[in-house]
């Protein structure tokens, strides 16, 4: 009976190498690309996960988009603006001392403009201009006062606007 112990020893030594062993080698391979396939699953959720975060952001970005071409008029609505300015300064309380504009150059428009009143008024009217929603780049100003208390700003600034743009609209509301 040794030898046919022997004998089935050495068979299951021989299955264990042949048969086996080739067979572990075939799971752990095959469990190496599971764990990588799960892997690269999990990064296309997470990318899905975030298209859907941008998707739902699309309101909120178009409601940007609108606020930003409503802030930067096109050339036909400058002269609007500009009521809109003498507006402001009206309001407040300011009076205007002068106003011009410039011929457009680029996406701004030069404005000038000068106006006087109390300090209170001259706060009230920056902080108007600091609210609005039309952009303006001031380039320089001067503040002046005389005796009586009367305060005289003048600014040389630029209006903001769509300009010419060679890729074309941007934006279109429908």
């Amino acid at each position: 009976m040794s030898k046919v112990g022997l004998f089935l020893l050495l068979f299951g030594i021989l299955g264990l190498f042949v048969v086996v062993k080739p067979q572990i080698a075939t799971f752990s391979e095959k469990a190496k690309e599971t764990k990588s396939l799960k892997i690269e699953a999990e990064s296309y959720d997470a990318r899905l996960q975030q298209i859907d975060s941008i998707k739902a952001q699309g309101p909120a970005i178009q409601e940007t988009l609108s606020r930003l071409y409503f802030a930067m008029p096109k050339e036909a609505q400058i002269p609007e603006t500009l009521v809109m300015v003498e507006s402001l300064i009206s309001s407040s309380g300011a009076s205007i001392g002068s106003l011009s504009i410039g011929t457009p150059s680029g996406t701004e428009v030069p404005v000038n403009v000068s106006f006087s009143g109390s300090l209170q008024s001259i706060n009230d009217l920056l902080d108007a201009f600091y609210k609005n929603i039309r952009t303006v780049n001031v380039h320089s100003q001067s503040i002046s006062s005389d005796p009586s208390g009367n305060v005289t700003v003048s600014l040389q600034a630029g209006l903001v606007y769509q300009g010419e743009n060679p890729y074309g609209q941007l934006y279109t509301k429908n």
